[in-house]
């Protein structure tokens, strides 16, 4: 599992800045985890981050 901010998303990836994991050797590092590995619970919130929409790499 792990817990961080969604920074981007690019076709079939997305960045993770990981505040915590079950790992801590893995914390507080920039992740690529391919999509179709992972699983998202993400509340959107009016004042808050809106989900990222998926694009293609330039």
């Amino acid at each position: 599992m792990i817990i961080g901010t969604i920074l981007d998303v690019i076709d079939d990836l997305v960045e993770i800045d990981v505040e915590t994991t079950q790992v801590a050797q893995l914390e507080n590092r920039v992740w690529h985890i391919h999509i179709h590995n992972i699983e998202v619970f993400f509340i959107e919130r009016e004042d808050g981050p809106r989900i990222p929409e998926l694009r293609d790499i330039p």
